[in-house]
């Protein structure tokens, strides 16, 4: 058996006459086809390999090293790869939605009417544990079962650094502090001891005298 031909009885000659009765233009007189084997094969294969994939005549870039005729390939596919992990890599530190933090506080079931606050003091504020700056952005629930009121927080003065506080409301009581309701989108100045938000003058609407106040004391 010559370099040329396939032998018949072999599993290459099977398989070539198997394609040859598929394709009925094709036949092994008219359409021979070389073993990997074979000079012709081998003379092809290296025609192949030496031709570049880009046109020499072109003009060249005077900013990039030409690479080796024979490895073009490998870096066009390595710089598709590296373009593919790039962009993965992109949507997972993007797509995701970021993580919120967030400290729960708990409001004290106080009844205004029948509480009873010394006078206010800047001073007290001195021994809270808890002082932040935020504003209302949800408050979920009914008096009957409970409700949390979630605050955006916009600063920090002391004992924290979560994106957002929420205070839990007990059942039975509503979302008030010394009386006042809480109300979506309103700022409050907000502290607490042992987990409890503080009241008796201690919490409030971020009127900009309070503000100052909580600037003094905790700088």
């Amino acid at each position: 058996m010559s370099d040329d031909q396939y032998d018949p009885r072999s599993t290459d000659g099977r398989l070539l006459a198997v394609l040859v009765a598929l394709d009925p233009i094709a036949d092994a007189t008219t359409h021979p086809i070389d073993p990997i084997t074979s000079d012709r094969a081998r003379t092809l294969l290296e025609e192949i390999m030496s031709t570049p994939l880009i046109d020499d005549a072109a003009p060249a870039r005077s900013d990039v090293s030409p690479a080796p005729r024979g490895r073009r390939r490998w870096f066009a596919l390595g710089g598709a790869g590296v373009v593919a992990a790039a962009a993965i890599a992109f949507i997972a530190s993007n797509g995701a939605s970021p993580t919120v933090t967030a400290t729960e506080l708990g409001l004290a079931p106080i009844d205004p009417v029948m509480s009873m606050c010394m006078a206010f003091e800047p001073s007290q504020l001195a021994g809270v544990e808890v002082a932040f700056g935020g504003t209302v952005t949800e408050i979920t629930g009914d008096q009957a079962s409970g409700s949390t009121i979630r605050l955006e927080v916009d600063r920090w003065f002391r004992g924290g650094d979560s994106d957002v506080v929420d205070l839990t409301v007990p059942a039975g009581f509503t979302a008030a502090l010394d009386g006042v309701d809480f109300v979506v989108g309103t700022r409050y100045l907000v502290t607490a001891v042992d987990g409890v938000v503080t009241s008796c003058g201690l919490s409030g609407p971020a009127t900009p005298e309070f503000e100052q106040i909580f600037t003094d004391v905790f700088g």
